[in-house]
């Protein structure tokens, strides 16, 4: 029901694209949050990664930015095709 997620969490990013909102994620220490994004979520113009040195009109700008996204939600689920069949195969393969 919120309109926008700032967080610097990883399952804070994967909540926000899966609700469809609208959110800034902050970089943190590790390499997660960037690597996820860049891997799945980057094509979604309603998240955006962003350093934590970013200044109050920066901020400003990108809050409007996602808030004003033509994109709301990429679905990915084809992106999962072959392993939903693995795990079948795999799952068919143990009732024997």
């Amino acid at each position: 029901s919120y309109e926008l997620v700032v967080t610097d969490r990883l399952h804070g990013m994967i909540f926000a694209y899966l609700t469809k909102t609208p959110a800034i994620v902050f970089q943190n220490n590790n390499w997660k949050i960037k690597s996820s994004y860049d891997t799945w979520l980057k094509k979604a113009d309603f998240i955006e990664v962003v350093e934590s040195d970013l200044s109050s009109e920066e901020f400003q700008m990108t809050v409007e930015k996602v808030l004003t996204a033509q994109t709301r939600y990429l679905n990915i689920s084809q992106k999962f095709t072959s392993l939903e069949l693995r795990l079948k195969e795999i799952a068919k393969d143990g009732k024997k």
